[in-house]
């Protein structure tokens, strides 16, 4: 598993 699931859910929390 990479970082990147990290990063897209905190950028779809940030994004609501």
């Amino acid at each position: 598993m990479r970082h990147v699931t990290f990063v897209v859910a905190i950028c779809l929390l940030w994004g609501s």
